[in-house]
Order: structure tokens, then sequence, then C-alpha cells
């Protein structure tokens, strides 16, 4: 299971990581949202969010949101890769 760091409304990172995750080819779309405290109507409004945001771009969010998708479905450092192995998630604000 993918381990994700951080809150996933305030960081890109922790956004990008479960994403790249529920992406990939035999992901257990159901067990990742639910150890990340979310279901699909959730994840539907996160994923809305960072969109808006990524579509101001303000920050540089949309370009860093594309490196941590890459290095996590690679399994690099800057993400952990959907073959990670421990699910810490740190819960949702709200």
């Amino acid at each position: 299971m993918t381990s994700i760091e951080g809150s996933l409304d305030e960081s890109v990172e922790a956004f990008a990581t479960l994403y790249a995750a529920l992406d990939a080819p035999l992901a257990d779309r159901r067990a990742l949202l639910e150890a990340a405290g979310l279901d699909e109507d959730g994840f539907a409004r996160l994923q809305k969010s960072w969109t808006e945001r990524f579509a101001a771009d303000m920050d540089g969010s949309g370009a860093r949101f594309g490196e941590v998708c890459v290095a996590a479905r690679s399994g690099g450092e800057d993400g952990a890769g959907p073959q990670a192995s421990a699910a810490t998630t740190e819960s949702r604000k709200g």
C-alpha cells in the first residue's frame, strides 16, 4: 500500500502520491481511498479543488504535481511509489 505523508488538502506531494497510486494498473482503489480517509465523492471534491489550483498555478503546484506523479510511479525519492508497503496516512483535515 502507498505511504502518504501530509495533508491531502494542503500538500501537492500527498495528493500526487495518492493520484499516482490510484492510477496504477492493479490499484485497489477502494482500499487506497479508505486508507486516505476518502470515499469516491470525497476524492472527486479533492481532485476538483486541486484542479482549480493547478489551473491558476500561481504557486507552481501544477508543475510540482507532475514531478511527484512521475517520481511516485517510478518509485523515486519524491514519491512512495505504488508498490510501497506501509499505509501511513495522515488524516484529512475537516
